[in-house]
């Protein structure tokens, strides 16, 4: 069989209008947002491997452990995809490849899609303050060991997920418990004082939804939500599945402020 000859720039596909247009909004997005460059220079990179299909997604969940999030999206007959190194090893946001891939599905969500997040918490609550060395004045805590500074570098590529989330319009939602040291971080206060963006903070129970103990949790969200007593949330007790579907979304929660 005779080789066909290659002509430089004929293998490569033209990168669909679709695509394009995907790019120029998140550029648009992160400019107006006043991003750091070096994080428009890794969307455009991620925007220029032609190979890579941005079919428009609806939801993401990472960190996503069983899924039910996820699922309560399949169930709703949204396009969703959970990423979780429990699921593949090409979901480890502290490798490249893993990392890469969480930014790629960052970027096929379509504006007003959503994004939730429970980043592993073991590291950020008070019970392991004694190993880790965390305070609120010194929230890096004690950077010398692998354990601490991998959860360090996990929020700061997380934060970079979320003004991405926060360019293309999507809303984003991360779950931590309660007193946990993760806002502390210097990149999520620095994220907090973007002029354009607004985090709320509010306050709930996983038992209230079906979990086995009262776990206090924090929700970090850009969605705007309504407040409601404690006395009428605690009668809901709906499943934790629907978290995100109980009457449609944004969800409701109680709020308890955000400084």
């Amino acid at each position: 069989m005779r080789a066909m000859k290659f002509k430089p720039g004929s293998s490569s596909p033209k990168p669909s209008a679709y695509k394009q247009k995907q790019r120029a909004w998140t550029m648009a997005g992160l400019r107006s947002l006043k991003a750091p460059m070096v994080i428009l220079y890794l969307a455009s990179l991620m925007f220029g491997i032609q190979s890579l299909s941005f079919e428009p997604l609806q939801h993401l969940e990472t960190f996503s452990g069983c899924m039910s999030i996820t699922r309560a999206e399949w169930e709703a007959k949204r396009a969703a995809v959970p990423m979780d190194v429990v699921l593949s090893e090409d979901h480890d946001i502290l490798s490249d490849v893993g990392y890469a891939n969480m930014l790629h599905q960052v970027l096929r969500l379509r504006p007003g899609s959503g994004k939730f997040t429970a980043p592993v918490c073991s590291s950020w609550v008070f019970l392991s303050r004694g190993s880790t060395g965390r305070t609120s004045e010194r929230p890096l805590g004690r950077r010398e060991l692998k354990s601490v500074e991998d959860a360090n570098i996990m929020v700061a590529r997380i934060i970079i997920l979320l003004l991405l989330c926060e360019s293309r319009k999507v809303w984003w939602t991360l779950e931590q418990p309660v007193n946990s040291l993760l806002e502390r971080h210097p990149l999520f206060q620095a994220f907090l004082r973007f002029p354009s963006i607004h985090v709320r903070r509010l306050t709930t129970s996983m038992g209230w939804f079906g979990g086995k103990t009262r776990k206090p949790t924090w929700v970090y969200s850009s969605a705007r939500v309504a407040a409601m007593s404690n006395k009428g949330q605690k009668a809901l007790r709906i499943p934790y599945a629907n978290l995100l579907t109980f009457l449609g979304r944004p969800f409701l929660f109680v709020s308890k402020g955000f400084d």
